[in-house]
């Protein structure tokens, strides 16, 4: 767009390097779309209306409306920002009613939640289980993970069993239990710590639970004390499969599941702070500040969001994209926070910075990926499923056996010589 031309599309085979996962290889394919004098919501809509036909045209379902979240409310409700809104299992902001709590494990600047449902008389985690998600909430940046079961005694009010209910108040205990709409038979799962941590953990906790419990759910419709069992109120209390993260397939729910297409948008613009003291951008250092914060870019960067936006279906990221830098003093601005001088900028992006002094218009765009979209409308857990010579973990070709040792003359003729590495003698 930099260069003059008006809009463009193209179908790209790209390399990666960064950790492989069940969506995620070395090589892959993207559907990149730019445009000129375009605003973000022209770009969403252009991206929808391709991957909506592609679904439809696969699974013959309508997918749309797609709609729309923030970054700031998917991390409040999900504590992801990728979230699969169709499961259920929202979190639930207890900090408030914890402020000021005599308990050490719930005294901080962030108290989050999560009801796993049950039902009278039983409980859908045992307490192995709730061992096991403690130590995936400290492998995942948590200081630990709080449980307390909900239980009724003939006759009485609702109760929660825990280790730290002897630090609460039965005022905290009776309001922890109405806030989580918590029932008999309920398991609440709470974190405590700094706002984004205590998002991202509890998230992450919910994404394991979500994944562990697909198979069992997908196959225990009946059992009354399944995670799938209807509260003792008669509410509808299930726990819809989840895609996310490959755990399950496209064609793996019932027909009344209702699946989520949706955009999330206003990430933040920077993501911390380095240990040089330097800001690091979020999504990359071209991405447009939103119009609305660029005055607080000096005295509050890290609250300033981006004009940044991902394209999700069902907790698998499809996509992202932004709406681009084109004003020099702006992107000035944006290296200096980055700890980037102007001569260190142009030694790497001078092909580009040097036609801001002609002129530049606003422009976007967003990268669709393809393997991944395609995995999802196969039914596929993994995108290696549906890639041609997918390569293992360690980049390794397993049909050719790349990368293979090459011949002296091949390395010769490019002007490579690999020499031994020395080693330093002992004694």
């Amino acid at each position: 767009m930099v260069s003059g031309m008006d809009r463009y599309f193209q179908i790209a085979k790209c390399l990666r390097d960064e950790d492989l996962r069940a969506d995620r290889q070395f090589e892959f394919t993207q559907l990149d779309i730019e445009a000129s004098f375009v605003e973000a919501e022209d770009i969403r809509s252009i991206v929808a209306d391709v991957v909506l036909e592609a679904i439809e045209t696969v699974t013959g379902s309508d997918f749309s409306p797609v709609s729309t979240i923030t970054w700031k409310e998917s991390m409040d409700r999900f504590g992801t920002d990728k979230p699969d809104i169709s499961s259920g299992m929202e979190l639930v902001d207890l900090t408030s009613h914890f402020a000021g709590t005599s308990a050490r494990a719930l005294s901080a600047p962030c108290v989050k939640a999560i009801v796993v449902s049950g039902s009278e008389g039983g409980s859908p985690l045992s307490r192995s289980a709730l061992d096991g998600l403690v130590e995936h909430a400290k492998s995942i940046g948590g200081k630990g993970l709080a449980w307390f079961r909900v239980t009724r005694e003939e006759g009485e009010s609702l109760q929660l069993e825990s280790p730290l209910v002897k630090f609460l108040s039965d005022t905290e205990q009776a309001g922890m239990i109405h806030r989580c709409n918590a029932a008999s038979g309920d398991v609440i799962l709470v974190v405590a710590d700094e706002w984004r941590t205590a998002c991202e953990v509890l998230g992450g906790v919910r994404v394991k639970l979500l994944n562990d419990f697909v198979t069992s759910l997908c196959n225990s419709e009946g059992d009354e004390n399944s995670i799938m069992s209807n509260s003792s109120d008669g509410t509808d209390r299930s726990v819809i499969p989840s895609i996310s993260e490959g755990s399950s397939n496209f064609y793996s729910v019932s027909n009344s599941a209702k699946r989520s297409l949706l955009w999330v948008i206003d990430f933040p613009l920077f993501d911390g702070v380095d240990d040089s003291g330097n800001l690091i951008s979020a999504h990359h250092p071209f991405t447009m500040p939103h119009p609305d914060d660029i005055g607080q870019l000096e005295d509050d960067p890290l609250s300033v969001r981006s004009l940044a936006y991902d394209l999700v279906l069902d907790g698998w990221e499809l996509g992202s994209g932004s709406i681009r830098i084109h004003d020099p003093e702006i992107q000035k601005s944006i290296f200096k926070l980055l700890g980037l001088s102007m001569e260190a900028a142009s030694a790497r992006f001078g092909f580009l910075l040097d036609a801001f002094q002609y002129g530049v218009p606003p422009h976007g765009g967003f990268a669709i990926g393809v393997d991944r979209l395609v995995a999802l409308l196969a039914g596929e857990q993994s995108i290696r499923n549906v890639i041609a010579f997918p390569k293992t973990q360690t980049g390794y070709d397993p049909l050719t056996g790349a990368p293979k040792e090459l011949q002296p003359e091949v390395l010769s003729e490019l002007g490579i010589s690999i020499r031994a590495a020395s080693r330093p003698t002992v004694g």
